[in-house]
């Protein structure tokens, strides 16, 4: 919400994103789905395949009982 708050509101937008954004985002989707316009709602929804996948690969390495559903 926050990013693409300061994207829309960005004086120019063509130099919103630094040549590093793409690394920190794991790559270029999320810069393409916010200049394209997609909604967070949207783009929280295009997570979820990948999200779900870790889950059981993340369960294997806990040291605690998980507290996500």
């Amino acid at each position: 919400q926050w990013l693409l708050g300061m994207y829309h509101s960005a004086p120019d937008q063509s130099a919103f994103f630094n040549s590093f954004f793409n690394t920190l985002a794991g790559g270029s989707a999320l810069r393409e789905a916010i200049t394209s316009g997609s909604s967070e709602e949207v783009i929280r929804t295009s997570w979820k395949p990948a999200l779900e996948a870790f889950l059981p690969i993340r369960k294997k390495y806990l040291l605690y009982p998980d507290f996500t559903p």
